[in-house]
């Protein structure tokens, strides 16, 4: 939950309720979803927009608003996950939902009423530039674990091939 409150309490019910009744392993507060309504300046609006856009054009995230911070999930859920989560600061609640996606747990989207602390301490472009280094970081993982998966398909296909290079070829195919 955002500690200035930008959120209201009463909504802590709504963004519990799937995780009781086992709709969901994560719940979490959207500013950008239908139904949200939203009081806060045009500057931070955009760059909302911007960061989930590039979270879905770079890491395939599906959700709607991953710096809401209005979140829950089941303990269990959340310990398994922080195990991974490499950021300690601002970004880890964004690899944390990319890591649940991930893993293809249930995150459940509850619009929110959110109105902007006017008083807030966050430092936007210094947060901006720390999240964007934490999503090349996760995007270079992501390949890293593809480029990894097509060798390892390709080292498969090649234990398999019925004619492998270093056998000449009047040998394949003989059985003993």
């Amino acid at each position: 939950m955002d500690v200035d409150l930008s959120t209201d309490l009463p909504a802590f019910a709504d963004l519990v309720t799937p995780l009781l009744e086992g709709r969901g392993d994560l719940a979490i507060g959207s500013r950008l979803a239908p139904g949200a309504q939203v009081t806060r300046a045009v500057k931070c609006e955009v760059i909302s927009r911007i960061y989930n856009l590039l979270l879905h054009m770079l890491l395939g995230v599906d959700i709607s608003d991953a710096q809401c911070g209005f979140k829950a999930g089941r303990r269990e859920v959340i310990q398994a996950l922080l195990a991974d989560v490499e950021d300690e600061d601002w970004f880890f609640d964004t690899e944390l939902l990319y890591l649940a996606q991930r893993s293809k747990l249930a995150i459940h989207e509850v619009p929110v009423r959110w109105v902007e602390d006017p008083d807030s301490r966050v430092d936007i472009l210094a947060t901006a530039r720390e999240d964007l280094r934490g999503v090349m970081r996760l995007r270079g993982a992501s390949r890293g674990r593809r480029d990894r998966a097509r060798a390892g398909c390709v080292e498969r296909k090649r234990s398999r091939d019925p004619h492998p290079p270093t056998a000449p070829s009047g040998l394949t195919g003989q059985r003993s």
